[in-house]
Order: C-alpha cells, then sequence, then structure tokens
C-alpha cells in the first residue's frame, strides 16, 4: 500500500480518480503502475486546451466553464462537475458565423435543457458513474425523436 501511496502522490486526486475509474470499468486485471500512468497521462491529454476561437481568449466555442456560483436557475454549482454559461463574445453575429462551424444547424436552448434532465436521469440510474459514448448517443437520439429532426452535423458523423 505504501508503494501505491508514493507511486501517486505526485498525480492530482482528479487524475488518480480518473485513471482507476477507467480502469475498473476497463481492465481485465489489477493494475500494475506503468497502466495508471498510461491512464493518467490520458487524463492530462484530456484536460489540455482545445484551441480556443480566434479572438476570444475565454471560451471554447462560445461557452465558457465556471465552478462556483449560481446556475441561472439559482441552482448552486457543483464545485466538481461546474456548469457552462455563454461568454460574452458570443454576442457578436459576425464573430459566432466565423468560429462556431455548427451555428444555426443543431441544437437549441430548449434541447440542450430537454438533454440535461435525461442525463440526470440516466445519470442517476447508473449510480453516478460516466456514461459512456453509447449511452449519450441514445440520450441524443431520444432528443433527436422528441424534436422531430437529426442535425446534419450529427447525421453526418
Amino acid at each position: 500500500m505504501r508503494l501505491w501511496t508514493q507511486f501517486l502522490e505526485p498525480f492530482s486526486v482528479a487524475a488518480v480518480r480518473y485513471a482507476f475509474d477507467n480502469w475498473n470499468r476497463n481492465g481485465r486485471f489489477f493494475p500494475k503502475p506503468k497502466d495508471i500512468i498510461e491512464q493518467v497521462e490520458a487524463y492530462k491529454l484530456s484536460r489540455e486546451p482545445k484551441g480556443l476561437p480566434p479572438g476570444c481568449p475565454n471560451c471554447e466555442e462560445g461557452w465558457v466553464r465556471i465552478f462556483a456560483g449560481r446556475t441561472e436557475n439559482g441552482n448552486t454549482i457543483d464545485p466538481e462537475l461546474g456548469a457552462v454559461q455563454r461568454c460574452e463574445c458570443f454576442a457578436d453575429r459576425t464573430l459566432r458565423r466565423q468560429q462556431y462551424t455548427h451555428f444555426g444547424e443543431g441544437y437549441n436552448g430548449q434541447d440542450i435543457a430537454y438533454l440535461w434532465k435525461l442525463y440526470e436521469a440516466k445519470s442517476k440510474a447508473v449510480n453516478g458513474r460516466p456514461l459512456n459514448k453509447i449511452e449519450v448517443d441514445c440520450l441524443l437520439d431520444v432528443l433527436d425523436k422528441q424534436r422531430g429532426s437529426t442535425p446534419e452535423w450529427r447525421r453526418s458523423a
């Protein structure tokens, strides 16, 4: 146990939690330290900035991630999960068209609110574990059925 404690000490709690959670879902045997290092590296890559839109250093495709405060509905934001809100730059229509590849071609605010309710229900049903790609795609299928259409970018993906 002391070996694992010393080995994991330099990594963040979030990275270690991700690594073991991912290993528990996908591994077939007890992990070796190198297995966990690979998972921690994957976590680090997933957290790197993914290229912010030109002209706005504060957001990613018009969305800003926040980890404190309250939502528009007055709910307290969970500091571990966070929330998203529209960036101030999103109000500039000319920037929007240049920067957001799917603007006007997909889901609107009502769709996202409905998707969030579906997500919360599914997350509760699986005891809070992260949803996999198939589960997320199924939620999007339910949303598409409810709205009566599938955005073009999703059909071609």
